[in-house]
């Protein structure tokens, strides 16, 4: 039969032993939770990174084609301003143009005899009525080579003829002034120039000259607003790290994952120390004896219960870090 010393020692071993296994096992229990708490998490970073790469490369994408057509926004309105100058100063040549020709077209007389005759209507020109009633010296018409041929061929005016045709000159008794023959008092080709219908196209071409300016006008902001905006979405978007966090999350599980089977071999080690210091004292209670040796072996075995808990306690604290 073991001695009471024997006994004693059994029984307190076996409460060091059994205090560090439930110890043991409260650790062990608790980095299992929070290891499992720190792998869903995990699942859950990896595929909101997933996400949010998925849409911010797509925002980029995006982004991109807005630049582009920012871009091409500009050069279409360069190359349009381009165009509206060269425009301009066509239209500004066309317009000296146009007065120089104007101008030349004083200059041009015109006979009576094209836009004065007995009807309006077998005018060159059309209706035209004269403003000071200097078409009618001989009445209706002006005398022509026709009618002088006939007087020439009178016998009765041959005596009257023949003293003027001597000089080169044709004279008629009592011949009023013939305001023809002044060509200062002719009309000029500028005043059959319809002025109304040329004003009228230059209005019209000056209206959409005016819409064009506006039509300009609302797009001119255009490329810098979209500039703007593009600038604000990347300043909106997070920044995300070269690598995606499953390398990273995939390294963290590995490192629970070792420590979790760390903790379980020293808690199989806590459990088997307890059931061999139970056993011993069941056999010292039923009458067993144990040597020195055996008594020492157990006191060794109980001694490294401290450490083991402290590396239990370690790597349940590293547990919760990684979380």
């Amino acid at each position: 039969m073991s001695s009471p010393l024997e006994h004693s020692q059994l029984i307190s071993l076996v409460l060091q032993s059994k205090e560090a296994l439930q110890n043991g096992e409260q650790l062990c229990s608790r980095a299992h939770s929070v290891s499992n708490a720190s792998a869903n998490v995990s699942i859950d970073v990896v595929a909101l990174d997933a996400k949010v790469r998925w849409v911010t490369e797509a925002v980029g994408e995006q982004l991109k084609l807005v630049a582009s057509v920012a871009k091409s926004i500009e050069e279409k309105r360069a190359a349009l301003s381009k165009k509206v100058q060269d425009w301009d100063q066509q239209r500004a040549k066309q317009t000296d143009a146009l007065d120089h020709v104007l101008e030349s077209l004083s200059s041009q007389h015109v006979p009576p005899d094209f836009h004065q005759t007995t009807s309006p209507d077998s005018s060159l020109f059309g209706s035209q009525h004269s403003d000071d009633g200097r078409d009618q010296v001989f009445g209706s018409q002006k005398p022509h080579s026709s009618a002088i041929s006939a007087l020439s061929q009178t016998p009765s005016s041959t005596s009257t003829l023949r003293g003027p045709l001597r000089n080169g000159t044709l004279a008629l008794k009592d011949k009023k002034p013939d305001f023809g023959l002044d060509r200062t008092m002719w009309k000029t080709l500028r005043d059959f120039v319809d002025d109304q219908a040329i004003e009228d196209v230059l209005e019209s071409i000056e209206n959409d000259r005016l819409r064009l300016d506006h039509i300009m006008g609302k797009t001119d902001e255009y490329p810098e607003t979209l500039s703007h905006t593009i600038e604000t979405v990347q300043d909106s978007l997070p920044v995300l790290p070269n690598a995606p966090p499953i390398q990273y999350t995939e390294e963290l599980l590995a490192g629970q994952d070792a420590r979790i089977t760390t903790m379980a071999s020293h808690l199989e080690s806590l459990a088997s120390h307890y059931e061999q210091i139970s056993n011993a004292l069941h056999e010292s209670e039923a009458g067993g004896e144990f040597d020195d040796e055996d008594i020492e072996a157990m006191h060794r075995d109980t001694n490294e219960l401290p450490s083991i808990m402290a590396e239990l306690d370690e790597s349940a604290n590293a547990i919760e870090e990684c979380k």
